[in-house]
């Protein structure tokens, strides 16, 4: 396993987590041709894991722009269920982009995409190199343990909430 990603875990095994599924074979989908060579040639498309605490699934997946994106589930019951990235504030790399329900997975999924402005993209990295930076594995990790965070049903009354009222 190359370095960078060896490092990127060290994140999770540092709080006992280990990807339950972690693939280091490429997304076969993606196009890679094009792409200026930088340290996202090292890193996997897809790693999954749980959250030991909460039993939140999470997921990192990388989309057609070759940038990460990252995702966490909560169960039906979970006071964010069935809810939009726009029913609550939370401090997330670009924000809440994407909120489903995944049937296969019994799960509503709320997650952010790093393919913002200022977010270098492998697919557009010969084109804009100095106009952004790319988000790695340990960046959408972080992030995403912000979000689980965020989620844990104790900090749910302390959380910023939009409509709150509605529940």
């Amino acid at each position: 396993m190359p370095t960078l990603v060896s490092g990127a875990l060290t994140v999770l095994a540092d709080r006992g987590i280990v990807p339950s599924v972690f693939s280091e074979e490429k997304n076969k989908e993606l196009d890679k041709s094009k792409w200026e060579n930088g340290e996202w040639n090292l890193e996997p498309d897809d790693i999954k894991w749980t959250d030991p605490e909460t039993q939140f699934p999470c997921w990192i997946r990388r989309n057609q722009f070759g940038a990460l994106c990252g995702y966490v589930g909560v169960p039906k019951g979970h006071p964010y269920f069935e809810k939009d990235g726009e029913a609550f504030a939370v401090s997330i790399h670009g924000g809440i982009t994407f909120s489903d329900y995944m049937k296969k997975y019994n799960h509503w999924w709320l997650g952010f995409d790093c393919a913002h402005h200022n977010d270098l993209t492998p697919q557009f990295s010969a084109l804009a190199s100095d106009i952004g930076t790319y988000k790695n594995i340990s960046y959408v990790i972080n992030n995403i343990l912000a979000l689980v965070e965020f989620f844990k049903p104790e900090n749910i009354l302390e959380n910023k909430i939009i409509g709150k009222e509605n529940w």
